[in-house]
């Protein structure tokens, strides 16, 4: 039972950990550097926008914001995932993260695979690889813990959030009479959505 506490608070900081990295991405597309469109519809049996599977485990619930496990979706382009999350913004699947094991030469096999299917990344630093598009991609290898791991974020969920709360944060300043702030532009793929 205490395995399966540690393996759950090591899934939360994980994936919390991601959303930090999922919101600096944002910071970007706010910004309108927005990069190559390649087909990415969602991960696994679920679509982008979609539903919670039944057969998911709800982990945790956090204001827009629920993350669940499944075990049905155990493998990324032939390679093995551990500790998949999935997050749904007001229960639309909207991003996955997860880890694939071994020694740094599997996971530049697994990089290697993602440059073949997405081409070469928009940005890259030591052990760190970012796509950057309608749907965002991370790649990442910890030489510590002997793990990679990876992370899709989809963003018109998350950009659509950001704009209502921009929009509740204008309504306030300027009932207190303060000047607008800076507008979040929509990516031009916002009216794909569901």
């Amino acid at each position: 039972m205490d395995d399966v506490k540690q393996a759950r608070k090591f899934l939360l900081y994980f994936t919390i950990g991601l959303i930090i990295i999922g919101f600096i991405m944002l910071f970007f597309l706010m910004n309108n550097v927005y990069g190559v469109d390649y087909p990415v519809d969602g991960f696994g049996k679920l679509k982008w926008c979609e539903h919670p599977l039944k057969e998911m485990e709800l982990l945790d619930r956090r204001g827009d914001y629920t993350f669940y496990s499944y075990d049905g979706d155990n493998r990324v382009g032939g390679f093995n995932t551990q500790r998949v999350s999935y997050k749904f913004c007001r229960d639309n699947f909207c991003s996955v993260a997860g880890a694939v094991e071994g020694d740094y030469n599997t996971f530049v096999k697994l990089h290697d695979l993602f440059i073949a299917y997405y081409g070469p990344p928009n940005s890259y630093h030591p052990y760190y690889w970012f796509w950057f598009g309608e749907t965002n991609i991370m790649l990442y290898y910890d030489t510590i813990d002997k793990t990679g791991y990876f992370y899709y974020y989809y963003t018109p969920p998350h950009i659509e959030i950001a704009h209502e709360r921009e929009k509740a944060i204008e309504a306030k300043r300027k009932k207190e009479g303060k000047p607008p702030l800076k507008s979040i532009k929509r990516p031009p793929t916002y009216n794909k959505r569901k």
